[in-house]
């Protein structure tokens, strides 16, 4: 081979060199691309961005977007349903209303009858003073009355008269041939009236025929436990005889639900937080270190809780390592309590201290950061953790198993959350979240119930939106009676069900001012763990409030909040 073939031969294999690199990035490309579309899908919401498309969120595989009316605009709260929801099942999809509806119909039926028995009232003290006064011009007016009728007895019996005239001229004019006419019609009518008769008489007999047939008649209840029953073995919803009685359609042990109240007390539910600036979050140190950002409130403003910032090199720095703060465990060795190593021998299986902050506290802090970046927000619980004292808790309306648990239980509950879901991480809340959480209804100027836009002052005084000793509102008992609060012994004693009022909910949340005080990740001193947004039991109403005590200590007035974040 020549020089110059060797030189067509070093081009060839450059040329075929530079090809298959090419293909390979674009390859890796490719699978890069799809690899970060597995696990979730961009859903349209109802609200329309700047530019004039919808808004989108990001939705978990096996996870549905929400259907129903007002749960699916991104700044009113986006909410998605554990598992797949087939929403043409749903009756009251477009419509539902029912909590908020009912309970306005028994205030305004209360204010109804305020409102008659003062009429009555005030109608019965006018009449008697001017019962005297009455009595004369009735007189007057009952001689005027006989008069008029006198006339217009008179007038009636004239006009009477005439049209009795006017009728038997008509009569009489009508011809010979109509009449004709009507006879043939009667004539027509009767042959087909004989035809039908015939019909129906052969339908009866038949009919008579198959009763008698049947050994024994069965009721309409039998009826539709035996079709059921038969479809059930076809693998179609089956019906026992005590769930035909209720028009309850159940698959296996499960029911299936038809409304959307059944649909919330049954599913697992969460909200979509957007998070346009992560830096809200949380900053860096100087060691590399992620700390989350804390805030205090007042009914002006929030301002920053135990950090600050460098504005030139943007490092974070914590004021105090004993105050509130993120990700950190909590230290204190005396008694051999809270999370030394000889405690969580039985509160988290043999974990030590080390691993609880690097392996976890530390490095899900991390991850929740890059996931929030990444999508652009996160998913909070949208009711308050249930079936704390079961094997598997539940983010789901109604619960009233939402207290009496430690805070290693909960943490572990909270954990558990997304169950076999490859796809999403769940954990209890960090301060960080709640505290973001509260600014995003203020930006987003959302509204409670008595139709006020949620402010500084109304996050520093939640009494008109959260259920505490001064709260006044209807709600859901667990009977399924729409009660007053603090009108029962129940209320006063006790937290009521999670997501059981719309007094409470904004932006689709529910209970994030008051009812339980909800454990958080976040920590304070040596040996406290921190809750926010007070209980049921407190006089005062913040949602911002925190609370500290120790994490071993079960009490009817802590509970806690998950959130859900994105792999």
């Amino acid at each position: 081979m020549g020089v110059a073939g060797a030189i067509v031969f070093v081009i060839i294999a450059i040329i075929a060199v530079r090809i298959i690199a090419t293909t390979i990035n674009s390859n890796s490309q490719q699978a890069m691309a799809e690899e970060e579309t597995q696990g979730y899908t961009m859903v349209d919401s109802t609200e329309i961005g700047k530019d004039g498309q919808p808004l989108q969120v990001p939705v978990p595989d096996g996870f549905t977007a929400s259907q129903v009316l007002g749960e699916t605009t991104v700044n009113g709260g986006f909410v998605i349903y554990e598992g797949d929801v087939d929403w043409s099942k749903i009756e009251d999809l477009d419509s539902y209303a029912e909590v908020e509806a009912t309970a306005e119909e028994v205030e305004t039926q209360e204010e109804a009858d305020a409102s008659t028995e003062n009429f009555n009232l005030e109608s019965s003290n006018s009449d008697s003073t001017t019962t005297n006064e009455g009595n004369s011009e009735k007189v007057v007016q009952e001689e005027q009355t006989q008069d008029a009728n006198s006339d217009q007895a008179d007038l009636t019996e004239n006009s009477q008269e005439d049209s009795q005239e006017s009728a038997i001229s008509e009569e009489n004019e009508i011809s010979q041939e109509q009449i004709d006419e009507e006879s043939t019609q009667e004539e027509v009518i009767d042959a087909e009236q004989i035809d039908n008769i015939e019909e129906n008489t052969e339908e009866l007999e038949q009919g008579n025929n198959e009763i008698i047939n049947e050994e024994e008649p069965i009721s309409n209840e039998e009826a539709v436990v035996a079709t059921m029953a038969e479809e059930g073995n076809e693998g179609i919803a089956t019906m026992s005889e005590e769930d035909a009685d209720a028009g309850i359609a159940t698959l296996g042990e499960e029911e299936i639900p038809t409304t959307v109240f059944e649909l919330q007390s049954s599913v697992n539910q969460y909200v979509w937080v957007p998070v346009k600036d992560a830096s809200r979050i949380y900053g860096v140190d100087s060691n590399g270190k992620l700390w989350g950002k804390l805030y205090e409130y007042s009914s002006s403003e929030r301002s920053v809780l135990n950090w600050g910032e460098n504005s030139t090199s943007g490092v974070m720095s914590i004021s105090s390592k004993t105050n509130y703060r993120e990700p950190d465990v909590v230290l204190r060795n005396i008694r051999d309590s809270y999370d030394v190593d000889g405690k969580l021998q039985s509160y988290r299986d043999g974990i030590t201290q080390y691993q609880m902050l690097s392996k976890e506290m530390e490095e899900n802090f991390y991850k929740m950061i890059e996931s929030i970046k990444k999508y652009e927000g996160f998913y909070i619980g949208r009711y308050e953790t249930g079936d704390l004292g079961e094997e598997n808790a539940v983010v789901q309306k109604m619960n009233t198993d939402i207290y009496n648990a430690t805070w290693y239980e909960m943490y572990e509950l909270c954990k558990n959350l997304d169950g076999t879901n490859e796809n999403v991480e769940t954990s209890m809340i960090w301060g960080s979240l709640w505290d973001e959480t509260l600014q995003w209804l203020v930006d987003t100027e959302a509204k409670i119930s008595t139709g006020e836009t949620i402010d500084y002052t109304l996050i520093n005084n939640s009494t008109n939106w959260g259920n505490y000793t001064n709260s006044e509102f209807y709600y859901i008992s667990t009977d399924g009676d729409i009660k007053k609060k603090g009108e029962d012994y129940w209320s006063k004693m006790y937290p009521i069900p999670t997501g059981s009022t719309e007094y409470t909910k904004v932006n689709n949340i529910y209970d994030i001012a008051g009812n339980v005080s909800e454990w958080t990740l976040e920590t304070y001193s040596t040996d406290k763990r921190v809750a926010r947004g007070g209980d049921y039991y407190m006089p005062w109403s913040v949602s911002s409030y925190r609370d500290y005590d120790s994490g071993e200590g079960e009490g009817i007035n802590y509970g806690c909040r998950a959130i859900l974040y994105i792999k």
